[in-house]
């Protein structure tokens, strides 16, 4: 009988990593479980059961060109007296679980100031002080937590 990953609910075919004596079936899985619990929100799991979405594994340096004012300026919806806001494109937002984590994510990252889900746009907007994090630095963490953002340049 194969088991379920406890974070994202897929079938554990390989290799499983057991932590707090529940089954992941990655590193990134297991990642995004602990900073659930180190932030106090676990209460995610409480909220729909095995909905979590699998971390990307994927080279996170494709963000980098984010920080370049000219695609800085496109890509963001305002900059001003160091607060930015930004509005991305999250097409794996798809339960409550995911609007829930989405807009809880200045609690896990305390640069930023706050996050708003548009459910029907599948966007996630943040506000965040632009000194103190990089565009590029918001889209790795959002991958990183499986989140990845669809960046539009036009």
């Amino acid at each position: 009988m194969s088991e379920q990953c406890f974070h994202c609910g897929q079938k554990i075919d390989k290799e499983q990593i057991v932590f707090d004596d529940k089954m992941f079936c990655c590193n990134g899985c297991q990642s995004v479980y602990e900073i659930l619990n180190v932030h106090n929100l676990d209460n995610f799991y409480n909220i729909n059961k095995r909905s979590g979405i699998k971390p990307s594994n994927e080279n996170n340096s494709q963000f980098d060109y984010l920080d370049t004012p000219e695609i800085f300026t496109k890509v963001v919806d305002f900059s001003e007296g160091g607060t930015t806001l930004v509005t991305f494109k999250i097409p794996v937002i798809h339960c409550s679980s995911c609007i829930w984590l989405l807009e809880s994510l200045h609690t896990i990252n305390k640069k930023i100031k706050y996050s708003q889900v548009n459910f029907t746009k599948k966007t996630l907007q943040v506000s965040f002080k632009e000194e103190e994090l990089k565009l590029s630095e918001l889209a790795k963490f959002l991958t990183n937590l499986g989140y990845k953002p669809v960046i539009n340049l036009e």
